[in-house]
Order: structure tokens, then C-alpha cells, then sequence
């Protein structure tokens, strides 16, 4: 069987698909004799943007025509239509990209056609010239020679120099659309006479991702595969893909926050031969696709799906990036799995109880009592910090928190740096043989404030000490 994109590629503006405004535009332009010298096609790949480059090039050098269509009945059609017209000829940027080939490119079109009225040169993938071959591309298209057409397409339009484009006429060729899609694979189905289900064909789109080329492919690939009937779930095996009940599976068990079943899902996926790249290509793709069905009215299933998604395909995305660094793929996967399920055990949501005063886990004088030793054991370790310790008093206890005073702000801020904390809670902790942490909160005086120059005095009297007691 021949390859279908290749069999059933339009041979006339009317059979090319979902580019209305293109094609309008183009055929207006044939019949007002209104063409301009260069054409500048971008948009995804598989579009039609190198199809429409070709029927512009067969029509403006058909001899036989009697409207915007070319006749397909001149030599110079069926030479087009063969792919060996000498004056229609088509450059991949991608591979002759260098000064010298666009050099040769202009020496030729000094050149009168042979055939036709035009000599069309078609230049696909034209971002990809070298910056010196796209300059010298420039200078051809300031100074256009009247029989020379050139007619450019790209995939990625923000690569091609702005001095370029500007002296093209520009057209954006959009994504194929499902409804249009369907209709074209419909088309090629009665063609090949064979049937494929609803289901089947909506898988084949869905993959395709608005790519008529690689929905072609697709199609081809099944048709020549199986001769009868093909099932979805002969589809899915074929193109090896993993089976909708893993990925069902796979994708409730996020939802639900459990692990185990997701990882079971996944590792049965690869026991069978399965990707982990299109494992998680076909997780993102369902999650995607029920996320904004519910979005659209679609009830909530699994449940809790509209709430968990942007996690999980945040988290998803994530493994997909990390498979080109991890040295084995299915780390990536399971480590998105662990993830997302930690997420889900942080969210999930408390039941609200009457707020109840908490009882002290260790009496305030049980603490004071200990004190003395607290601040013996705490300047073992450090003895700056056990002379700060006497200028504070523990105030409270909440729960399993004391609450300790400090009259210098200097002390709280001392006390509060995470290393000089965790020494307190740590000694404090070891002392009274449970868990406890620690508070610290300003004295207010009744009276005035101490002025920062008392402050610094205070301070400065607590360093000598300090210093005194440490050093003898």
C-alpha cells in the first residue's frame, strides 16, 4: 500500500483542508493577476504549508487554465504533478543551508523559465539557514527578478530574520481542527474502502495532535496492519501504546493519593513492554482531557480530579523533563508518583473540632525548678549563650510550648537565630525527658523604654561578662 499522505496529497486548492483563509487568499491572487515575488507560509508542522507552496507553483505555470485550480492536464501540470519540473524546485533549508548553496540559488534564477511562466523555488524550513545564507537570501528578495517566485515556509516563524519576512506576504497555517480532521480521514477510508470505528478514529486524532501528516501515517500504519475490523483495544496494542485500564488505574490512584496501586499500574505497563516516556506522554493526555471535561459540565470522575490535577500534571511534566537525566526511567515515573501522593497526604483536609484550651505538658514549675541546671547544661555548650540565658524567665507553658521573656530585644534576637533555638529546645528537651519548644516574646515595660544608648551599655556590660566568665 502506498503511503496515504502521499496518495491522497491535494492536487487542487479545493481539496485542501482547514487552511480556508489561505487558500481564498491565493486563489483571489491568481485571478487578479495580483501575485506578489515572495510568500512566506509558517505554522505546525503536517498543515499543508508545503502542499499549498506546490499547487501556487503548478498554477502559476499551468498553460491550460481556466480558473484558480490548475488544469492537471498540461505538460507543464503533470511535470509538477511528477515532481520533475524544471523550473518548480524545492530546497531543504534544513540540508542546503549555507552561502554557497544560496549563492547557486541566485546564479540560477537569472535564468528564464524553461516551461512555465515562473520560476518558483520553494524553500522549506527556511529558518534554518545560516545568518550569512539568510542575508544573501535578503539581497535575492530586495532586487526580485519578474519571472522568479520564491515561496518560503517555516514551522517556527520568531527564527526567520524580521527583513525577511517583511518583504513576504505572510500566511499563518493553522492546527487541523478534530471535526476537520475526521473528514479527511473519512475521505481516505472510502477511498481505501475500509471502515474504522468512531473510537478508533478518535484515537488516531487525539495522537495526531492536529497534524494531518502524522494522522495519515497513523492511519496507514493500521490499515496495512490489519485487514478486517480493528478494535481500539487492537489500535492500542498495535502502536504500543499502554492499555486504557492502566492508565485509568494509574490516574485514580493519584487522584486517590495511594501509591502502591499507581506504582502496580505503571510497572505492569513496563512488564509489557511498555514506554515510560509515552506512559506518561498518555497520563498527561487524560488527565488533560478529563480535567477540562469537568471544566465543560463534565461530572468530577475520579472524584477530586478537578482539585488534583494542576498537581499531578505539574508533577507529570516534571518526570518528563528529568527522563533525559535520570540513569534509569522509570525513576523519574515513580518518583512523580511518590511525589503527587505526598502532596495529596499534606492536603488532606482536617475535620474542624470545638477549639479546646490546651493543657500544659510539663508544669511552669516543674521549668522553673529546672532552670538553673537548664542554663549549667546549656553553657557546657555554649557559654555566650547560658549569660543570656540568665537576663530571661520562663513566663508560661502552652501546650507543649514555653513561652520565655526576654527584657533586651537584643536577647530575643539572639536567642531566635535557628542554631542558638535549637540548642535551647534541644538541652531543655533532654532535661525534662519530653519534647518541648520554645517561645520567645518583649517584655513591655510600664515605664520608658531604655534608649539605644542604654542598650548599648547593657549590652556592652553583658559582653565584659560574658568574656569574664569564659575566659577567667
Amino acid at each position: 500500500m502506498a503511503t496515504l499522505y502521499r496518495k491522497y496529497r491535494p492536487r487542487t486548492f479545493a481539496e485542501l483542508v482547514g487552511q480556508d483563509s489561505v487558500r481564498e487568499a491565493l486563489q483571489q491572487a491568481i485571478l487578479r493577476q495580483r501575485l506578489a515575488h515572495a510568500y512566506l507560509l509558517y505554522g505546525p508542522r503536517g498543515t499543508g504549508k508545503t502542499t499549498s507552496a506546490r499547487l501556487l507553483a503548478a498554477r502559476v505555470n499551468c498553460t491550460a487554465a481556466q480558473d484558480a485550480e490548475p488544469c492537471r492536464t498540461c505538460a507543464s501540470c503533470q511535470a509538477a504533478a511528477a515532481g520533475n519540473h524544471p523550473d518548480i524546485i524545492e530546497i531543504d533549508a534544513a540540508s542546503n543551508r549555507g552561502i554557497d548553496d544560496v549563492r547557486v540559488l541566485r546564479e540560477a534564477a537569472k535564468f528564464v523559465p524553461s516551461l512555465g511562466q515562473y520560476k518558483v523555488y520553494i524553500i522549506d524550513e527556511v529558518h534554518m539557514l545560516t545568518n550569512e545564507a539568510a542575508s544573501a537570501l535578503l539581497k535575492t528578495l530586495e532586487e526580485p527578478s519578474p519571472h522568479v517566485l520564491f515561496i518560503l515556509a517555516t514551522t517556527e516563524l520568531h527564527k526567520v530574520l524580521p527583513t525577511i519576512a517583511s518583504r513576504c506576504q505572510v500566511y499563518r497555517f493553522r492546527r487541523a481542527q478534530p471535526a476537520e480532521m475526521r473528514e479527511r480521514l473519512r475521505h481516505i477510508l472510502k477511498g481505501e474502502k475500509r471502515t474504522l470505528g468512531d473510537d478508533v478514529l478518535t484515537f488516531v486524532i487525539d495522537r495526531a495532535d492536529g497534524c494531518y501528516r502524522d494522522a495519515e501515517s497513523l492511519l496507514g500504519q493500521l490499515l496495512t496492519w490489519q485487514a478486517g475490523e480493528i478494535s481500539l483495544e487492537q489500535a492500542t496494542a498495535f502502536l504500543g501504546l499502554p492499555p486504557a485500564r492502566l492508565l485509568d488505574s494509574f490516574v485514580r490512584a493519584l487522584v486517590a493519593g495511594e501509591s502502591a496501586p499507581a506504582i502496580a499500574a505503571v510497572d505492569e505497563a513496563a512488564a509489557g513492554g511498555g514506554d515510560p516516556e509515552q506512559f506518561l506522554k498518555e497520563s498527561i493526555r487524560l488527565v488533560r482531557d478529563r480535567a477540562l471535561g469537568i471544566a465543560t459540565g463534565a461530572p468530577d470522575e475520579p472524584a477530586g480530579l478537578e482539585v488534583r490535577a494542576p498537581q499531578i500534571l505539574r508533577a507529570l511534566l516534571q518526570a518528563l523533563q528529568d527522563l533525559a537525566y535520570v540513569p534509569e526511567p522509570m525513576i523519574a515515573v515513580h518518583l512523580a508518583i511518590l511525589t503527587v501522593c505526598h502532596m495529596k497526604g499534606e492536603a488532606k483536609p482536617v475535620a474542624s473540632a470545638p477549639a479546646q484550651t490546651k493543657e500544659a505538658a510539663v508544669p511552669l514549675t516543674e521549668i522553673k525548678q529546672a532552670w538553673p541546671g537548664f542554663i549549667a547544661a546549656v553553657k557546657e555548650k555554649n557559654p555566650v549563650a547560658a549569660t543570656f540565658l540568665r537576663a530571661l524567665e520562663p513566663a508560661e507553658v502552652v501546650g507543649e510550648e514555653l513561652h520565655i521573656k526576654a527584657h533586651y530585644s537584643l536577647h530575643r534576637t539572639f536567642f531566635e537565630k535557628p542554631a542558638n533555638k535549637q540548642l535551647l529546645v534541644e538541652t531543655l528537651s533532654g532535661i525534662l525527658k519530653r519534647d518541648i519548644a520554645v517561645r520567645f516574646s518583649l517584655v513591655e515595660s510600664g515605664g520608658a523604654q531604655p534608649s539605644l544608648a542604654e542598650q548599648r551599655k547593657a549590652q556592652e556590660k553583658k559582653f565584659a561578662e560574658t568574656v569574664k566568665e569564659v575566659f577567667g
